[in-house]
This record gives structure tokens, sequence and C-alpha cells, in this order.
């Protein structure tokens, strides 16, 4: 796969999830608040990665003296400090959080909370199938299926549950998140329920590395040429 992708100038797979989180992470810049603000794109790191793995087959006899318990504690650090970014754990984490102290998202500011614990419900039932099916020996060969069953799910099941600005919001990709802020809200002048002036489409377009368009500078350009 990766040599058919380098011959077609596609990019690099990689099957883990946890690398692939903390690569995008360690390559990404942020400002001063922690905001990304730019990702470098490279194929260098993922080359040298892979050439490591291979070098690491002459050390096997060296790696079997390194304890498992630390080979977990590894694995287990790099999926916690993944955790806080993703938007699944956020979510999970409004069901204990005191309104006054949830976070200004598009999701929180624009959806009941009550439709959000619901999508976070449906994904818990799916992952709590999915590890059922994996630790369950006599069917547990059958877990890629059950992942591959999430895709129907997505496309067919949960249309019928959500509506398809509550599937955005809660499970689009930055760029139409960014048009639905930009066709809903364009200015970010909506308020939430205390009245409050909505910053989650500003923290989204930050976080994320979108621009909206400054519609006062469009504005006074437009009177500026009808002065002329």
């Amino acid at each position: 796969m990766i040599i058919v992708n380098s011959i077609l100038g596609l990019p690099w797979l990689v099957a883990s999830t946890v690398p692939c989180i903390m690569h995008i992470t360690a390559m990404s810049e942020k400002d001063r608040l922690g905001i990304t603000t730019k990702i470098q794109e490279t194929r260098l790191t993922g080359f040298f990665t892979h050439v490591l793995v291979l070098c690491s087959i002459a050390a096997l006899s060296v790696i079997k003296l390194i304890p498992l318990p630390v080979l977990y504690g590894v694995f287990l650090f790099m999926g916690l400090v993944a955790l806080p970014a993703q938007q699944f754990w956020q979510r999970f984490l409004l069901f204990f959080q005191q309104p006054a102290k949830i976070a200004s998202t598009p999701y929180t500011d624009n959806l009941e909370m009550r439709r959000i614990h619901l999508y976070t419900v449906v994904q818990l039932v799916m992952f709590g199938l999915l590890y059922a099916v994996k630790n369950y020996k006599t069917i547990s060969i059958g877990f890629p299926l059950f992942i591959l069953l999430c895709i129907p799910v997505r496309l067919f099941l949960l249309p019928k549950i959500f509506t398809k600005d509550e599937l955005t919001l809660l499970d689009g990709t930055p760029e139409e998140i960014e048009k639905w802020l930009f066709k809903n809200d364009p200015e970010g002048t909506a308020k939430d329920a205390s009245g409050t002036a909505k910053t989650g489409q500003d923290e989204h377009v930050a976080q994320n590395g979108l621009s909206m368009p400054k519609f006062e500078e469009e504005e006074a350009e437009k009177e500026d040429v009808q002065e002329a």
C-alpha cells in the first residue's frame, strides 16, 4: 500500500491510530494558548520511522529483555497524551461538567445538550459492542467485520436519529463545520441560552487553521468603491 501510494503521490497510511495522532501532534505548531496554527507536512518522518522499525528486527534479542509492563506503559502514555484532543472524549466529559464550565464549541453553542449526550451514548454503545467482540474469543475473529459495520450505521442509521445539521457539527470535517458556521452564523453574532455571544466559531476556526471572511472589512471596501 505504501509503495502504491508513493507512486501515485498519495499520503502514506498507518493502521495504528495512536501513532498517527502522535505524529500529527509532534509535527504541529501551536501558539502560546496551545491552539494549533500550522501542521508541517512531510514524508521523511514516516519514512525514517519505518526504517527504524525495520532495523528493530536485528535487535530482537535485546528487545525481548524489555519487560512487557514497560511497553504497555508506553502505549498507555501515548494514548493518554492524545486523548484530550479527541472530540469523543470531550463530549464524554460533558456528562460530568457543570453547565457554566462547559467550553464553547460549535456543537455546544448550536445544539441541545441532550442531543449531544444522545450521540455520545450511541458511540459508547458501539464502542462497548466492539470491545465485547474483541474480547469474546468465540467471535473475536469477526472483529474486522464489526468495524466495517460501523460504516453503514453512520451512513444509514444515524441520519434517521439525527438531523443533517447535528451530524455536521458532531461528526463533520473542519471544512464542513466551517461552511455550516458561515451559512448559519456568518458573523458569529448568535447568542447562547444565557445571552452570551458565541465564541465556538472563533475557536473552531483557530484550532483547525481555517479562516472566516472579514465582513466588516468587505463592507468598508464596498463603501469605498461606491464613494469613488
